[in-house]
């Protein structure tokens, strides 16, 4: 039989170690993060960007990269939103739409802006980028169910320019089919 006295005295160590290191380490973590986003979001200077190297992994896995676009003296000039449209193997086709900002209440604004950040800095650009062969066979996995097979999957750019300030002219909206995606089994596991 094992002795209870000798586990507890062993337990107890640790908590006494954890007890002597959590406020250091906690210390640091909070210093970390505070020099991380104080040089992410500093004005750009001779060795900023060697000093941020280190962090930018952490910042962009946690999501607290910022750039300085919202800064920027021209904000955009237009609206734009992305749908898809998937085509399956039976003739039939479904439509997806990205998240509208101008649709959806406060809260709904706040949880889903992230995607509206995405389609602008990935999906609006005149390159194709590797998000979207991935995007559209993302897309074709949630749409995929039994006897509804994807096949196609087209990605589809709504732009409309904003009038300047006081001008009664209506924009129109330019639709652009700017991928389409073959599916392939490996896309649908």
């Amino acid at each position: 039989m094992e002795d209870d006295s000798n586990t507890s005295v062993k337990t107890a160590g640790s908590w006494q170690l954890w007890d002597r290191l959590r406020k250091p380490l906690l210390s640091i973590f909070i210093v970390f993060n505070i020099t991380a986003i104080a040089l992410v979001l500093s004005p750009p200077f001779p060795s900023s960007r060697e000093l941020l190297k280190p962090f930018l992994p952490y910042l962009y896995a946690t999501g607290l990269f910022q750039g300085r676009g919202v800064f920027v003296p021209r904000p955009h000039i237009y609206n734009l939103y992305f749908t898809a449209e998937i085509l399956f193997a039976d003739g039939s086709k479904e439509n997806w739409q990205n998240p509208r900002m101008e649709e959806l209440n406060l809260i709904e604004r706040f949880q889903k802006e992230r995607f509206r950040k995405w389609s602008r800095q990935n999906m609006d650009t005149p390159k194709p980028t590797r998000w979207w062969p991935e995007t559209a066979a993302y897309l074709a996995r949630l749409h995929y169910r039994s006897g509804k097979t994807p096949v196609e999957v087209r990605l589809i750019r709504h732009r409309t320019e904003t009038p300047p300030p006081g001008s009664t002219e209506q924009s129109e909206t330019i639709h652009d089919v700017f991928y389409v995606h073959k599916i392939t089994a490996e896309d649908l596991k």
